[in-house]
């Protein structure tokens, strides 16, 4: 990094700009800003660092350079939601963990998925071998012999 100590940038082509006294949760580390765990930013070009409110905060926003990125299980503002994609759940101890059920669910879709594709294959080829073991035995033609003059 080409900024000062105690400045840092957000992004190589910006100003370096040193840490507000009063900002609390963020550090300087080689001129970039990284957040202590328990706080966010909103993207990685942004130095408004918020504190992550729940007890489970460390867990939620690990921090870092990054900083915008959460926890595993989490998502948006603050990282405050349980990410419903990738099915977390939010429990009564505040946790967002992966639902077991969705992952059996998701197994169980995909072997049946497979059975019915290989079935879809394999069953026309049967099928196909069963018709022509059906068709009646043709004789070998022997074309005549040609007794036309040359």
């Amino acid at each position: 990094s080409k900024c000062p100590h105690d400045f840092y940038t957000l992004h190589p082509l910006m100003q370096c700009k040193p840490l507000d006294k009063k900002s609390r949760g963020a550090f300087i580390q080689h001129g970039q800003l990284i957040l202590q765990s328990g706080f966010w930013r909103p993207n990685t070009t942004s130095d408004e660092v918020h504190e992550c409110a729940d007890s489970t905060s460390a867990r939620q926003c690990p921090g870092g350079i990054q900083g915008n990125t959460c926890g595993v299980g989490y998502t948006g503002l603050k990282c405050q939601l349980c990410d419903r994609r990738k099915y977390y759940t939010n429990k009564d101890d505040l946790m967002c963990t992966r639902c077991k059920w969705k992952n059996f669910l998701g197994a169980g879709f995909s072997f049946i998925l497979h059975f019915f594709l290989l079935g879809y294959t394999i069953y026309p080829t049967i099928k196909l071998s069963r018709e022509i073991d059906e068709l009646p035995r043709m004789k070998k033609l022997v074309p005549a012999e040609d007794n036309r003059p040359r």
